[in-house]
Formats: C-alpha cells, structure tokens, sequence
C-alpha cells in the first residue's frame, strides 16, 4: 500500500508538471475525504496518517519550487518582515530539533520539526496562487461548495446518532468495522447536555472530530468570502445556503465549545468589519435584554447549552491553563526539544513504554495540559514561546495591513474573515493545539498568504 500511495503521488506530479496550481485545486478538493481513507488503510501502511502528504502536497511542492527556480527577473512582493521571521523560525525548529542535550530520540525529533515546518511552505504557494480578484473567488467557490459534502454526512451521522443509535450509526457508517468507529469518535464519546441537548463525537469523513471540526469552522471563510463576491440573488441565496450547511456540520462534530468559539469568531468578525462604538452599540444592548430575561422559563434548552458552555470557559481558562502554565515555566524553562510533545509521534512509536523511552513528555510524569502555549513551552521553552508570539503579532499586522490598504469590500472582507479566524486560533489555543494542527495549519498558512497577497494585486475595480 504505501507504494501505491508513492505511486498516486507520482501520477499527480506527471499530470500537473505544467501548472501547480492544478494540485492545489485538487487537495481542496479531496482532503476533507482523506481521513476515511487513512483509517481504512491503517492496518496497511504506516504511512497512512499522511495520506495527503505523499499524494497531494510533495508533489505540489516539487512543482512549485522548481518554478520559482526557473523564473528569471520576477519581483516577489513577500514582505521582508515575513520572510525574516519565517527564515528565523525555521532556524529555531531546526536548532532544537539538532541539540544533542534533549533526550528526544531521532524519530520523534524528525516528526516534530516536520509537524513544524512542513506546512509553513503554503504561505507563499498561497501568496503566488492569487493573481487577480477573480482567483480568489473561484478558489473560495470551490472550497465552499466541496465543504457542503462532509459537512452533510457529519449532519446525517448527527441525526442518525441521535434518533437511531450512536454506536450502531457510526459502525455502519465504517462498513461495520467497530474497531474504526471506536477509534474514529473518542470510543463513542458523547455528551448529555441536559434539556435534550446531546453531543456526540462524529468525525464526519475525517479521521477525527475534531478535525472534522476544525475544517468546517475554516470553512465559513470561503463560504462567506464567496457570499460576499456574489452578485445576483441565486448566488446570494445559494452561499447563504452553503454557510448554513457548515454551521449546522460544524454542531455536528460534537465538539463541546462551538457555541462559545463560532459566537467569537462572529464577534470578532463585527469588530474587524464596523467601528467599535457601532458594535458596542449593538451588543450592549442584547446583554442588557438577556439580562433580564428568564432563559429557564422561556428557552431551557439554550439556558442548558449556556450554562455548560460558561462552565467549560471557566474550568480551562482559570486554573487549568494557569495552574499548568506556571508549572511547565518552572520545570520547563528551556524546554524538551522539538518533537517531545508532539502527538504525531504516537503513530511511529507503539507502547507507552516506547514514548517514554523516545522523550515523549506526555507519557512521563505529571500529566500536562494539551494547549497549544503549553507545547510551545514543552517543547522550545520560554524562549520558544516569545518568539512564537512575536511571529503572531506580525501575521496580525500584515492581516490587518491588507484591510487598510484595500479598498475592494469583498477582498477587504476576505481578510477580516482571516483574522477573525486567527484571533480565534489564539484564543483556541489556549485550551488545545488542535487548532494549530491539520488541517487548520496548512488552511491557515494558505489563507495568510492570499491576504497578504491581495494588496500587491492591481483589483478588477481598479483595471
């Protein structure tokens, strides 16, 4: 099997030779199916947690580097401070992942700079794909209407789970491997909300919920870019249609703190795109009327959901993420090396026994929180976090740059799309690193550099 993965790999680099662009297409495409596949092929490959890798994403990586190679006389317009700090960055991984004093053994530092740096590369395939207005809006209309699909079978698998049977649903959805579905969905992990309310772990056509959830959350993106370029009422309607499909899969994923992050993410959506004392003027207002409001007595339902939602804000943003933060800094400060807290490192290394012996923080120890923060500081210490943050703080200001700059209002509000995301990234980070992983990495890193892009181009309203 994994020959034949190499095989698909090296008939994709043989039909797009002309054009990488063709790859890219073709990975939006096909990814959000991917994980079914992987789980699939588990029992066949090793190599199957990076289904996409081989088949997809190195070929497109060939193809693109060796056209900027044969370019001659070509002025790319990445800014410097980008370029710097994605040079200083990639440095930094690879001192960390070389330093002899870690205990991490080769394997697990290799995963750990791949899990690093291999996606880091789409910020300028990103960058270079967008060469007019209407690149983008063909590439956001594809990837909106390509999320329709798992976004679809997450909700059936939602109902089917609900009204029928969990276990047997998510079963007969693996052609009756319970095995997969178990592995698929946290061992059937599910939640009674109280009121009715009930989630289950449902990973759609992905590997896993959450990242079935991550990829439907990204795609509201695309989805309202999209709605935004539309131009007649069937289009309008149509994308609108579409962003209710991936709302109502991304409720599906089971993920228990959608309500909070996707009312964030709208949140910081309305500031990016109005002025503050408008949006203060909009929420201060809705406070007010639920303040005085019986949520109990007139919505049940939604007064549970809120509750729980605003119990599992305080529990992983109080202590949880402090207590363990000033540990990590105290017993951590110069960190564990690249890869000693990287969860891909599980699939190449077997037993509890084998992490330990490789340095795999995890599995020795006092057990440690799974933000994002933390692993920075697990891995590259107190300096490798300083460094991530500054690294933040100029993918804010090159966001927020294209916004200013553009005068278009649906390019403008592509890249207000993109930051309220990553604002939401930052704040998700805090509770996991799922939302730093696949496939919000390399989704990310893509649409970062399409914003940045977008300020360089001369626009269609401007030919």
């Amino acid at each position: 099997m994994t020959a034949i993965l190499f095989i698909i790999g090296l008939v994709v680099l043989v039909i797009c030779r002309h054009d990488w662009k063709k790859c890219l297409y073709l990975l939006i495409i096909v990814f959000p199916f991917l994980g079914y596949i992987q789980l699939n092929i588990l029992h066949l490959t090793q190599v199957a947690p990076i289904i996409q890798d081989i088949t997809i994403i190195l070929p497109m990586y060939l193809l693109f580097i060796a056209e900027k190679i044969g370019e001659k006389n070509k002025k790319h317009y990445l800014p410097d401070r980008v370029k710097n700090i994605l040079i200083f960055f990639v440095l930094y991984i690879f001192i960390f992942a070389i330093n002899p004093f870690f205990e991490v053994n080769f394997l697990v530092r290799m995963i750990g700079a791949k899990v690093w740096l291999f996606y880091l590369l789409f910020i300028l395939i990103g960058f270079e794909f967008v060469e007019s207005e209407l690149d983008l809006k063909k590439f956001c209309s594809v990837f909106a209407i390509v999320a329709i699909i798992p976004c679809l079978i997450g909700i059936l698998l939602y109902l089917g789970s609900y009204f029928i049977d969990y276990k047997l649903t998510m079963t007969t959805f693996f052609g009756g491997n319970y095995s997969l579905a178990g592995m698929s969905t946290q061992g059937f992990a599910n939640f009674d909300w109280g009121g009715g309310v009930f989630l289950f772990r449902n990973p759609s056509t992905f590997s896993f919920a959450t990242q079935f959830n991550q990829y439907a959350t990204f795609s509201l993106i695309p989805a309202i870019a999209a709605l935004g370029f539309s131009k007649t009422a069937k289009e309008k309607f149509f994308y609108f249609m579409i962003i209710i499909v991936i709302i109502l899969g991304t409720f599906s994923s089971g993920q228990r703190g959608n309500l909070l992050y996707l009312s964030l993410f709208f949140i910081f959506l309305i500031l990016i795109q109005t002025r503050f004392y408008i949006s203060l003027a909009l929420v201060i207002p809705i406070f007010i009327i639920l303040s005085l409001t019986n949520l109990e007595s007139l919505h049940p339902i939604l007064q549970t959901v809120f509750r729980n939602v605003s119990d599992l804000t305080v529990y992983y943003g109080g202590g949880y993420v402090f207590e363990e933060l000033s540990y990590i800094v105290t017993h951590h400060f110069l960190g564990n090396g690249v890869g000693s807290y990287t969860f891909e490192a599980r699939y190449a290394l077997g037993s509890a026994q084998e992490m330990s012996a490789s340095g795999f923080v995890p599995q020795v120890g006092r057990v440690i929180h799974e933000g994002y923060y933390h692993k920075v500081l697990l891995e590259l210490g107190v300096s490798g976090l300083l460094m991530i943050l500054v690294f933040f703080m100029i993918i804010l200001s090159e966001i927020i740059l294209s916004i200013r700059k553009l005068q278009n209002r649906e390019t403008a509000l592509f890249c207000s799309l993109v930051l309220a995301f990553f604002l939401l990234m930052l704040v998700g980070g805090t509770k996991a690193t799922a939302i730093f992983r696949y496939p919000a990495n390399f989704i990310f890193f893509l649409f970062f550099g399409m914003a940045i892009k977008l300020r360089f181009l001369k626009l269609d309203h401007e030919k």
